[in-house]
This record gives C-alpha cells, sequence and structure tokens, in this order.
C-alpha cells in the first residue's frame, strides 16, 4: 500500500497573497478527496493571488490526479488566481505533457 498524499500550505512571509503547497505522495483518486478541499479552502481566502502547487515529492499520478488537477486549474482561472506547478518529476511531467494538462 502506498503512503496516502500529504498536502503542507505555505505562506510566504513577504507576502500572504502567495501560498505554496508541497505535495508529497501519489496524486491518485483517494488523494483528490483530501486535496481538492484544502484548495478550496485556500482559495476561498480573498488574499491569495497565487498558487503554488509543488510536486517535487509526488511519485505517481493517475487519471484522477490529472482530473483533480484540471479542475483546480480551472478554479483558479475563475478567480484571477496564478497556479503554478513547481519541481515537477519527470514521470509526472510526461503524464501531464501526453494528457495536455502541463501549463505551467
Amino acid at each position: 500500500m502506498r503512503p496516502p498524499l500529504d498536502a503542507a500550505a505555505h505562506r510566504s512571509p513577504a507576502d500572504d497573497t502567495e501560498v505554496e503547497l508541497a505535495l508529497a505522495g501519489d496524486l491518485d483518486m483517494v488523494a483528490t478527496f483530501n486535496l481538492e478541499p484544502k484548495v478550496d479552502r485556500l482559495l476561498a481566502e480573498t488574499s491569495v493571488r497565487r498558487l503554488t502547487l509543488n510536486l517535487a515529492d509526488v511519485g505517481f499520478i493517475d487519471s484522477a490526479g490529472v482530473g483533480a488537477l484540471v479542475s483546480i486549474r480551472e478554479r483558479t482561472e475563475h478567480l484571477g488566481v496564478e497556479l503554478i506547478l513547481a519541481n515537477v518529476p519527470a514521470p509526472v511531467h510526461r503524464v501531464l505533457e501526453i494528457t495536455g494538462t502541463r501549463s505551467s
């Protein structure tokens, strides 16, 4: 059994409009049930203008994970929040390229 996805939010000490969400583990269907509500709570804070998803420690992504990233991208665009995918590991990058969801 793989470890569950961990998602730790960090605000920039210099600018509280920037939030980084560091993900660690597998971005699969189970993880999306926890990730999307967490992102929704962060986006509900009106001060957030940039959301960085740090994927450095994501080892696996499935179709539900891709769907979650697409959904998060759509919500951030609607709210005028910049979304950045940072430190994307090669296997995850490849899945995002194949599915046409790699935007940043």
